[in-house]
């Protein structure tokens, strides 16, 4: 089995406290805004703090590079020796990791790697042949399981609540593989084996896939589960509830990200980007230099474009305005995930109007 496939090994801890003494803000406290002004970039320093180099809470490790994600920095160029010394501490996910990466995942297999190398650089062919083994792909299992990880047993050990299994798990079978559209039966029940270990990432992927199909009910997303319910029956919106119930938790408790998945819950878009949230400045719009909201009402918002462009009385003026509502549409995309894919009428003619306009001012 391989496992190289995966590009980048995305990390899915949920957040973890902090550290700090008393009075002292954490990175816990600076990521969900409690006690201190929500600031990510601030935060992710105090965690590579309470890290120390992978010397510390290993939490906090991983909210580094949860916060470091979200950021927008990669941090893969630096951060060999943190992960040599996460995977010798136990954290096995480390070790897949390193795996993954081509990082010696301990310093005792970097050591005996540099002298084989060295012997190599000498002629010793036994030396040449272990290094060369080293690099055959084919490899990989046999190298992992080197520090105690075997791959195809994940799924199981997440099942029974290995949250580090859980985590290996989403990486190979889960999160990172395929889009949700095309997930198969084994990648939703390494989802939902991951979500009820409590890992918040994968209890939204649950969520998230269930109500994708409200559309299909006819049923608003904050009663779409009861109606799958009564459709079903309740065995099959157990998962989904589960991983509601979880989230709305971390939501109450200032995760924003928690947030974006409850119904009825809105998300602080323009917060989260003040906060340094790369992503969630995507699914702002600029107006007069402020971050504002996007408008969620398609439906108003094409037509308020539409009203707009028609009053323009030039092509400048329908081209200012075309800008503005590509960049909403962007936006939007950002924030309703979910929308209903099926075509409005309303939206359509207003569309169609705002196209009639454009191209009378064109002539």
């Amino acid at each position: 089995m391989r496992v190289l496939g995966l590009a980048v090994v995305v990390l899915v801890a949920c957040a973890g406290p902090g550290h700090g003494g008393a009075g002292i803000p954490t990175g816990h406290a600076f990521e969900l805004g409690r006690g201190a002004r929500r600031d990510y970039k601030r935060a992710a320093e105090l965690y590579a703090s309470e890290c120390h180099g992978g010397r510390g809470a290993i939490a906090s490790c991983d909210s580094w590079y949860r916060l470091n994600e979200r950021l927008g920095i990669d941090v893969r160029d630096q951060d060999a020796g943190l992960v040599q010394v996460l995977c010798e501490r136990g954290a096995r996910f480390y070790c897949f990791a390193a795996v993954l990466r081509g990082i010696p995942p301990t310093h005792a297999i970097a050591e005996r790697l540099a002298e084989a190398a060295r012997g190599c650089q000498t002629n010793d062919q036994a030396a040449c042949a272990a290094l060369a083994a080293r690099e055959d792909r084919d490899g990989e299992v046999d190298r992992l399981r080197e520090v105690g990880v075997d791959v195809a047993q994940t799924p199981a050990q997440c099942a029974a609540g290995d949250v580090a299994a859980c985590r290996i798990a989403l990486a190979v079978y889960g999160l990172v593989s395929v889009t949700v559209s095309h997930r198969n039966d084994k990648e939703k029940a390494v989802e939902a084996s991951a979500c009820a270990a409590g890992l918040l990432d994968a209890c939204a992927e649950v969520l998230g896939e269930a109500l994708g199909g409200c559309y299909r009910l006819h049923a608003a997303r904050s009663t779409c589960l009861d109606a799958m319910a009564a459709r079903d029956g309740d065995a099959s919106v157990a998962g989904p509830r589960r991983a509601l119930r979880q989230l709305t938790a971390a939501c109450d408790a200032g995760d924003l990200d928690a947030c974006r998945t409850v119904p009825g819950r809105t998300v602080a878009f323009c917060e989260l980007c003040a906060a340094g949230d790369a992503a969630a400045c995507r699914g702002t719009v600029t107006i007069g230099g402020s971050c504002r909201e996007v408008d969620r009402d398609a439906r108003r918002a094409v037509t308020g474009f539409k009203d707009r462009v028609c009053a323009c009385r030039d092509a400048a003026c329908a081209q200012t305005v075309t800008l503005e509502m590509a960049a909403w549409s962007s936006a939007l995309i950002m924030v309703e995930p979910e929308a209903d894919p099926s075509p409005d009428p309303a939206i359509s003619a207003a569309a169609a109007q705002l196209a009639a306009c454009q191209q009378k001012l064109a002539r």
